[in-house]
């Protein structure tokens, strides 16, 4: 929210708008409408305003909670986390020499107001030392544990690096928190950060990144010993979704949100839109505790409004997750499936493929592709479309 932002109805000071697009939300709402999206939770993952001023996080809140509204997601259901911008700097020059860290609290007062969602909900917190240097919240729902990490509490005007920290002492405390806390094995477990725990590389490819968690590989750690389902972080503009290999006996899904609103570089026209994504959780899997499911993703292009996306405009419309098998084993079992097809019909739906075997609807997108791209040749067939979810197989 604020002057930043790509619409006029983002911005508390309208005046100020670089840009002069309108009803941005409204548009969304329309969206969110006609395809009839709904959710559980809203994740919003920092950098909420522009310049951290006591108006656009009122704005923020009142079109947050509109969007929680259009989604049917509970106001008291709304997760987030402040990132580097929601910071007031400003305070920290009214009194350089300030010893007491008076002015140090002060920065986190425009977002904490009273009046405003994000208030309530730390209220609702089970512990809430988010603005404090222990960096951390913890809200607690019967279906979810949601831990909110301040990446940007260390952070200051004055510094060389804008990088992001969670510091060893907050991830300690943390840890003992968590371990106290009473849960059920059917919970999921959301960890949101501001900053990014894994280096992306932009799609100006030569200008280097130095705002990443500094110590990543410690929270990381910290999510596995507690069996994190996924992690949910801001900062880039550039919308990113991968299962990583934490350790070697543990994977976690981890989607960097892009920007749902910021008026993003014009040099990414084309390459990279403003982004929001429906992230679907069907199951548990019994074996291996992995969730299994989908991440869906929305793009928003000039004159179009919000469409569906494709990896040309930041991410995939569609990637399912949580289903592991090596290429090579994959490529056998699959082979065997469409032969049997094949052998009573002349064209596959690769969506029929999935609808009956499990094993195959949650493998990735892009391994899932590969494989059947080198069976055309072995087995004999045609690929109609590029996308899985409408993909034929024609028998040659």
């Amino acid at each position: 929210m604020g002057a930043a932002a790509r619409a006029v109805d983002l911005n508390p000071r309208p005046e100020e708008s670089k840009y002069a697009e309108r009803d941005y939300i409204e548009k969304f709402e329309r969206f969110v409408k006609a395809k009839d999206l709904q959710a559980a939770f809203l994740v919003v993952p920092g950098d909420i305003t522009n310049k951290a001023a006591p108006d656009e996080f009122r704005l923020a809140s009142k079109q947050i909670v509109r969007i929680a509204a259009a989604l049917q997601v509970p106001s008291d259901h709304i997760l987030f986390v402040p990132g580097n911008h929601d910071v007031d700097w400003k305070v920290l020059s009214v009194d350089p020499g300030d010893r007491s860290n008076f002015r140090l609290r002060q920065r986190y007062q425009p977002f904490e107001q009273p009046e405003c969602l994000f208030a309530e909900a730390l209220n609702r917190a089970a512990i809430n030392a988010i603005t404090d240097a222990d960096c951390f919240c913890i809200w607690q729902f019967p279906e979810a544990i949601a831990v909110g990490l301040n990446s940007a509490f260390h952070d200051g005007p004055n510094d060389a690096i804008h990088h992001g920290l969670i510091p060893a002492h907050a991830l300690s405390k943390l840890g003992a928190e968590l371990q106290k806390l009473e849960h059920t094995p059917t919970q999921i477990r959301i960890a949101v950060v501001h900053h990014h725990p894994v280096q992306y590389s932009d799609p100006i490819s030569d200008e280097p990144d130095f705002s990443a968690m500094t110590n990543a590989e410690s929270l990381l750690k910290l999510l596995e010993e507690h069996r994190f389902d996924i992690l949910v972080h801001g900062h880039k503009h550039v919308p990113n979704f991968n299962v990583w290999q934490v350790s070697s006996y543990f994977q976690l899904p981890i989607l960097g949100a892009g920007s749902f609103s910021y008026l993003l570089d014009s040099r990414w026209n084309g390459l990279v839109s403003n982004q929001f994504h429906v992230l679907e959780i069907h199951e548990r899997d019994v074996n291996t505790g992995q969730l299994l499911g989908r991440l869906v993703n929305f793009t928003y292009l000039c004159g179009h409004g919000w469409r569906e996306s494709h990896a040309g405009n930041g991410i995939e419309h569609e990637i399912y997750f949580g289903g592991f098998r090596s290429e090579a084993d994959l490529k056998v079992a699959l082979q065997d499936e469409i032969r049997t097809r094949f052998s009573k019909t002349s064209f596959i739906r690769v969506s029929d493929l999935f609808a009956t075997n499990r094993d195959f609807r949650y493998v990735a997108s892009k391994l899932m592709l590969r494989v059947l791209r080198s069976l055309a040749k072995d087995v004999g067939f045609a690929i109609h479309d590029d996308n899985l979810s409408k993909m034929l197989l024609l028998k040659e």
